[in-house]
């Protein structure tokens, strides 16, 4: 479905910057992508919460650096990542997403 190939466009979006090794589009390819998630959840209350966090959000993730910092390891993970949204593998993804946010 659309809504479907839209993550999966993001999330090609982010492996493309990850292999850049360009941190600020990184951050700005992660932020469409999770936009995306957000939106495409439907929950109304956690988009408005969000949209109000968002610029507090923004401000503090200012000088963030990916937590793997090695480019193609990092790249690998978003692959995963990637596919596993495709695969609309809900627990994987938010696994990795963990991983990636050193969260686990």
């Amino acid at each position: 479905d659309a809504a479907l190939a839209d993550l999966v466009e993001r999330a090609d979006a982010i492996v493309e910057a990850s292999l850049t090794n360009d941190r600020l589009l990184l951050m700005e390819a992660t932020t469409r992508l999770f936009a995306s998630v957000t939106y495409a959840t439907g929950n109304v209350a956690f988009r408005t919460v969000l949209a109000e966090a968002e610029m507090a959000i923004r401000r503090n993730l200012a000088q963030w650096h990916p937590f793997i910092a090695c480019p193609i390891e990092r790249s690998a993970t978003y692959e995963r990542l990637r596919d596993a949204i495709a695969g609309r593998e809900a627990d994987a993804a938010q696994s990795l997403v963990r991983e990636l946010h050193v969260f686990s």
